[in-house]
């Protein structure tokens, strides 16, 4: 096996496993994967605790 980044490594298997508080991302990310509707970027912000 090749060598791997940290980030492709620990990366998240599934939404559950990496969003927190995140419901509303979860759903729009599921809605375009079912919709084959899958940009090439997201832009998610919220009034605080964003990041």
């Amino acid at each position: 096996m090749g060598s791997q980044t940290l980030a492709t490594k620990y990366r998240p298997k599934t939404f559950e496993d990496g969003l927190v508080e995140q419901d509303y991302v979860k759903v729009i990310l599921e809605n375009q994967i079912k919709n084959n509707d899958v940009k090439n970027s997201y832009i998610f912000t919220r009034t605080c605790r964003n990041g």
